[in-house]
């Protein structure tokens, strides 16, 4: 028991600092330089690209494998059930 809430618990923390990473990377230096402040006008858009996918298309891939595995072990779950009620 102790080893899998020691196993959240480093879950949980490896997504907050990867979190913090990802956000703090614009003040380490990946950003332009400009004089008017809009959102486009100064972030990369070499980063952009980089936000979108590591926050946005990575975590949705993971989230469809996740759910089809759970999807198909449902339906072996639900075949062996029926095979054995009737």
């Amino acid at each position: 028991m102790l080893t899998l809430i020691f196993t959240h618990s480093r879950i949980i923390l490896v997504c907050w600092v990867l979190g913090t990473v990802i956000g703090l990377l614009p003040l380490f230096g990946w950003h332009l330089e400009c004089r008017l402040c809009l959102f486009t006008a100064v972030m990369d858009p070499s980063y952009l690209v980089f936000l979108y996918l590591t926050t946005i298309v990575g975590p949705g891939i993971l989230m469809a494998f996740f759910y089809g595995h759970i999807f198909s072990v449902v339906i072996k779950q639900v075949r062996v059930t029926d095979i054995h009620h009737y």
